[in-house]
This record gives C-alpha cells, structure tokens and sequence, in this order.
C-alpha cells in the first residue's frame, strides 16, 4: 500500500482534532500503573484513553519500529528488495557484541538478506541488525537518525532519535508511539507478517518474539508489534489487535507490568470500539439549506447535523451531487449536533433538479447516506459566487455591472477581506468613469512601487487628479490594506465633498480619528456616505473591507446629479 502523502500541518490538525475523541470515553477509565498509556483505534485514528500520553519518555526498543518504518518506505519506493544483500559492516558487529544490548551474533562480513534482517530486528530484538540496515539504507548511522527525526516529524510525532536501535536513552511520547504504529499498519500492513511470528531460527538457535501476547501470554487478536527494556525505560510495549475486523493499538510506557497493563487497555480498547461501533450505526442526519433553492451564480450551502448518537464516534465522509462524488473529508469526531457543511457551484446544472447527498463511512465498513432534491429559483443570477444575500450585494453587483469592480478566478468576490490601496483605487477611477467623472487612459505612475504593475494607470490617474498621495518617502505601498479613514478622505477629493469647519461627527470614537482625515471624515458623514457600527463607533484605522468600499462608492455615486448617476 503506498503511503498517506500528507501536508505535515493538515496531518497536526488532522491529530488535534482527533486527539479532543479521548475527552469523551465511553466507559469508566482503566487503571494501569504505566507512566504512560494510550488506547487507539487504528481504523479511525481515534484515542479512547490516554495517560500522561504527551511526556517524552526513553522508548528503549519500541525504537526499532522506527528503523523498520524506514525500511518499509525504502521497499515501498523500489530502492530495496526483501532479497537485497546487507554486509555486515565492522561497525554493526561491534553493535552486535556489545555487552547489555539485546542481540544476535553477526560477524564483519556476512551477508544477510533485507528479509532477515528486518525478522532479527523485531523478533529477538537486534541491535546489531539496525546498525546494518542504518548504514546499508543512509550510509551511517548519524545519516540514518537524520532521517528517523525528520520521518517522525512528518508523521506528527513528538520524537527525538539519537540511534537506531534504542539501547541509548532517547525520547518519544506515548501518543507518538501509537502514531507510527498507526502509520506504519496502515501504510504498510505486510509489517504484521513480520511483528506476528512467534519465533524465527538463526544460526541454528530458535529466537522466540519479545511479544509475549503471540505465546505464553496469549492475547485474542494480537498479531504485533515491539517490546522495550530498559532501566531508563521501565517495561514498554506498542501491541496492536484485530476482533471482528476492528483493530487497535495500545502504548505503555515504563510499566512494571507491561502485560497486565496492556491486556488491560486491550480489553477497555475493543468495548469502546464496540460502543463507538454502536453509536455510528444509530446515529442520523438531516440535511438542510440556507435557501430553499438554488441560486444561478451562488454557491449553495447545504449543512448535514448530526444527531441520535449516545457516544462519540469517529468517521469519513464526503458529498454527492447528482451520485458524483464532489467532495470528501478524512476521519473527524462525530456526536450530536455536530454540522458539517459543503458550498457547491451547481451552474451547470440548470434546468433540473439536484439531489445532493451526504455520506458517512462508518468505523464498521459500512455507509450512512442522506439525500434531499432542491431546485433552482427564478432570482436573477448572482453578481459573483459569494455574495448571495450578503448586506452589500445590489452595491457590488452594481458596480461589476458598470465594469468597476472584479471578482477572483474562481468567480467569488469575498466581500468580507480587506481591500488594498491598490484595488480600492482601481474601483474608484472606474466607478467615477462608469460617470464619465474621468477618462481612462494608459498613465505612468509617479510612484516607483506601483510602476509596471497592474494598478499602474489607475494609481497615476488618481494621483494626477490630486485624489491620492504618497507617503513621504514617495512610495504609494499599493499592495497595503486602506483604511476606513483613509477611504473617506479619498471619495471626498474624487467626488468633490465640500469640506466644514465642522470636524466632530456622532462617531462615539471621533476622537480618533486622525487630524487630517477628521473634515473629510465628518463632510462624508454628513452626504451619508459613510456610517458607523451598531455601537455608534467609526472605527477609522480599521482595514476596510471590500464589500465596505462597494458600499461607498455606490452611495458617493448617488450624490451626483441624475444624468450622471451609474
């Protein structure tokens, strides 16, 4: 199976979001002694419990999951094969005769298969096995740990590697643990066929698995995947099982009974997931619509609640359109009420109607689907894809229909951003000439930060009918955010408000507004251009927005005389 390519900050808040499941557990708590613990579900990334599961702890060899996940990938990429030939290396066997590390005898100069390696890795514990593999796959160890801490960091894990092999202190969580073991089994499922055997012969010596719950301490299910000892360490263990086709992944770090523990978190893991199973099937959804129909030119917002689950359970989904699939999420905390909302551009489905369906696809293998038929409306089309019942719809949608203004490639507005020096200016010249105000001609501008750029000639027209200025080191900064003060005091020189003495305005903060916008501020105030917030304050060093600017433009634009008007 090739590996989940994923954005590593999608892939951390993929993880918080999953991480908020472990704060509504189904049932009462397990009790273990381990420092550290987690019980996950490997099927939906979930985490039915955590103890103290953030804490970096020494993972002694639980390391060795690490070193194999690399070689999976180095397999999975074609640059090795299970048959490839691994030489022994001096300093491999120097590894593998060090006294107090877990082991097997290799000797300078054998030559092993990347197959067995990887089985003296994880079944007896190797050390000396991962020295090899480390500088057979990056040319040395300290190569090779590079690549350990940089692969963990792709998988959102909190690790810091300075070996291969873990028979030398270094520092993993409990959560992290869970992770790779969760990456690793699904990325790469082949690694069970190595983590579940019992035992392997070498050299004519039976070395029995590590993992106890495969033999004399049988577990149900368990079919990997790797021990950890040490003194720094305690006991630790990284186990996953599989009952009715669901599986789980446990983690105990520096436990004093690292079986009892983990059947422990084993037992509580497979009746959470039979209750979050339970909660999914029962669980139902509406769906409902802003509008009761679609809107030529508008996005159409459909919203899926969710309802009738007595746990939390965890799922993917996705929309439909017509029974094409649009739209897909990746796994997410679901319990009731949760919404989840999807805008469609459904333009190309005029002259019918649309069934648009949400789907879930249940822990359990199963889909839950819902479905409901809308229409489209006869409303006129909409100026651009968002602005939809928006309060500064007819002023925007005016002015794109006299050529002032433009939309985004995708064909939305976003009225609520805030508009640059740059656009704000461009929409002024072509409003004021939408009222033969001005003629547009190819200018050069005198500012040497907007010369050659898109805005030029509507910066230099501006500027040459003394409607802007620069700043005083003679740049125009085109590409910053204006002002609603600075906005003010630009329409009033465009269309020619008449200044008073008069600069208090009924602004509840008219005392900030600056020295040299307050007469403009007060004259565009007073010709009803512009207007305040619901608490009575102007807010004059805000960012304007652009549905703000379409506003005003429109209202300086009526001021004129009619035959003038847009």
């Amino acid at each position: 199976m090739k590996p989940m390519r994923r954005n590593f900050f999608i892939l951390l808040l993929i993880t918080f979001l999953i991480m908020t499941f472990s704060a509504h557990t189904m049932a009462a708590a397990p009790s273990v002694n381990a420092y550290s613990a987690v019980v996950m579900d490997c099927d939906t990334g979930a985490f039915y419990y955590t103890k103290d599961a953030d804490t970096m702890r020494v993972p002694a060899s639980m390391t060795k999951l690490m070193t194999a996940y690399i070689i999976f990938e180095e397999l999975d990429k074609g640059n090795i094969s299970k048959n490839s030939v691994v030489t022994i290396s001096a300093g491999a066997a120097r590894v593998a005769a060090t006294a107090g590390y877990s082991n097997v005898p290799l000797y300078q100069g054998e030559k092993y298969t990347v197959d067995t390696m990887v089985k003296l890795m994880l079944i007896p514990s190797a050390c000396g096995a991962c020295h090899a593999m480390a500088e057979y796959i990056s040319g040395s160890e300290a190569a090779f740990v590079a690549r350990m801490n940089s692969t963990a960091a792709s998988l959102g894990m909190n690790a810091k590697f300075t070996n291969c092999h873990g028979a030398i202190d270094h520092y993993v969580t409990a959560r992290s643990m869970a992770l790779l073991a969760y990456h690793f089994i699904n990325n790469y499922p082949d690694i069970l066929n190595y983590s579940s055997l019992q035992s392997i012969s070498f050299k004519g010596t039976t070395y029995r698995n590590t993992n106890k719950f495969l033999s004399s301490d049988y577990y149900p299910g368990v079919d990997g995947m790797k021990t950890g000892t040490s003194s720094a360490a305690g006991s630790c263990m990284t186990v996953t099982a599989k009952q009715n086709n669901r599986r789980i992944i446990t983690v105990v770090m520096h436990s004093t009974n690292r079986y009892g523990d983990t059947r422990t978190l084993l037992d509580y893991g497979f009746s959470s997931v039979r209750d979050s199973d339970a909660a999914a099937s029962s669980a139902s959804f509406t769906l409902s619509s802003v509008k009761p129909a679609i809107r030529l030119g508008a996005d159409f917002k459909v919203t899926a609640t969710l309802a009738q689950t007595t746990v939390p359970f965890v799922a993917s989904g996705g929309w439909q359109v017509n029974g094409t699939t649009v739209a897909t999420f990746e796994n997410r905390p679901m319990q009731n009420g949760t919404v989840l909302s999807e805008k469609f551009n459904l333009d190309a489905y005029e002259g019918g109607d649309v069934t648009i369906a949400f789907y879930l696809n249940l822990p359990n293998g199963t889909t839950k689907t819902v479905s409901s038929v809308f229409s489209f409306s006869a409303e006129a089309p909409c100026a651009f894809r968002d602005i939809d019942q928006h309060w500064a719809e007819d002023a925007i949608a005016q002015l794109k229909n006299v050529g002032a203004l433009n939309g985004y490639a995708n064909g939305t507005f976003r009225p609520d951003n805030s508009i640059t020096r740059a656009e704000f200016v461009t929409a002024l010249i072509r409003t004021m000439a939408a009222n033969q105000l001005i003629e547009i001609t190819d200018k050069s501008a005198v500012f040497s930060d907007v010369q050659g750029t898109w805005s030029e000639k509507y910066v230099a027209l501006a500027a040459e009918n003394n409607i802007i200025n620069g700043y005083p080191d003679g740049a125009f900064r085109p590409n910053q955010n204006i002002t609603r003060q600075e906005i003010a005091v630009i329409i009033g020189r465009a269309f020619q408000m008449e200044e008073t003495a008069e600069t208090e305005t009924s602004f509840s903060d008219n005392d900030t507004i600056a020295s040299w916008a307050k007469a403009m501020v007060a004259a565009a105030a007073a010709n009803g251009v512009i207007s305040g917030y619901a608490d009575h304050s102007f807010r004059p060093a805000n960012d304007a927005t652009r549905a703000e600017s379409a506003a005003l433009l429109m209202r300086s634009a009526s001021l004129l005389t009619p035959t003038d008007e847009v």
